[in-house]
């Protein structure tokens, strides 16, 4: 399939949802009047202006059960190609989970699991990437995330688990293929099923010129040589190359991240799955939820010999 074809199929796969991904985003109505007017501007420097909006993380102010979290781990600050990140762990236990946060959020977001996966015995490791929680920075973007994940494994080794939720699910199975994340276990919640899915859903949302999407995508792909390239980017293909037992979970009505990507996701697995799905909770409550929390740290405790549930939807 031509980059040509593989853009237009991710088109018609967004065609219905694609907006809904950033309507929360704050400003948005403004952003679309402001682009209309700079459309006056020549295409490039239009592209530089959507692709640094695109890559710009929102920030959230911190609550007191999420600070409480943060202030009881083990903090570092680490260096990952040129920039500061800063990292968190709970726990000393040998038997580590790694928490991969959404974008526009930070270490602590996952911070629900933390408590009962210390319980069962296990270390617990998190991270703000680039320009998130308490690293600096302004903007940030796949490759400087993964870059993080894989920084992470050169540090602790193995993972028995990893956990990620929306970007973090994304990014997490992009390292595993290709920058030697390695996990027994792997739970993705709220995951999209392409790059390209979510750069189109974001042109669509403020309403930008097929030609400046694919400005941007080209921008990024010339910043990483080699190294990001926008049709691999494909959440079911990456999933082809993992063996281990993959927990999909999703609520049937997020309107972030439509239900029918996990569906995608389950069905692409080469190894073990299982699809658990919720109701009423959208995209990012399902974080707190008393039944996926219990669900997903079963899920890493189950021993490597017993069967995961593959086609059955909880």
């Amino acid at each position: 399939m031509s980059q040509q074809d593989t853009s237009k199929s991710h088109q018609q796969q967004t065609a219905a949802n694609s907006r809904k991904i950033f309507d929360g985003q704050r400003g948005l109505v403004l952003l679309r009047l402001f682009f209309l007017a700079c459309r006056v501007l020549p295409r490039s420097i239009l592209t530089k202006l959507a692709l640094r909006i695109f890559l710009t993380p929102g920030r959230k102010p911190i609550g007191a059960r999420e600070a409480a979290l943060r202030d009881s781990a083990q903090r570092e600050v680490m260096v990952c190609r040129g920039r500061e990140v800063t990292t968190y762990k709970w726990g000393n236990s040998s038997r580590r989970v790694l928490l991969c946060h959404a974008w526009g959020g930070r270490g602590t977001t996952l911070g629900e699991f933390v408590p009962p996966l210390l319980a069962h015995g296990y270390s617990v490791i998190a991270f703000d990437a680039p320009a998130h929680g308490a690293s600096p920075g302004k903007i940030s973007d796949m490759v400087e995330y993964v870059s993080t994940i894989s920084m992470l494994r050169d540090r602790y080794g193995s993972f028995d688990a990893a956990i990620g939720h929306s970007f973090g699910a994304g990014n997490l199975l992009w390292a595993h293929r290709d920058y030697g994340l390695r996990a027994k276990k792997i739970v993705l919640i709220g995951c999209f099923v392409h790059g390209i899915w979510i750069i189109e859903a974001f042109g669509d949302a403020l309403r930008l010129p097929k030609h400046i999407v694919r400005g941007m995508r080209d921008l990024l792909e010339k910043k990483y040589p080699g190294e990001l390239v926008w049709e691999r980017l494909s959440m079911p293909d990456m999933l082809k190359s993992v063996s281990a037992p993959v927990l999909v979970v999703h609520d049937r009505d997020d309107k972030v991240i439509p239900f029918a990507h996990a569906l995608q996701l389950h069905d692409s697995s080469h190894g073990p799955s299982e699809v658990f799905a919720t109701s009423g909770l959208g995209h990012r409550r399902l974080l707190g939820d008393r039944d996926v929390v219990k669900k997903v740290v079963e899920f890493i405790e189950c021993s490597a010999l017993d069967p995961v549930t593959e086609g059955g939807i909880a």
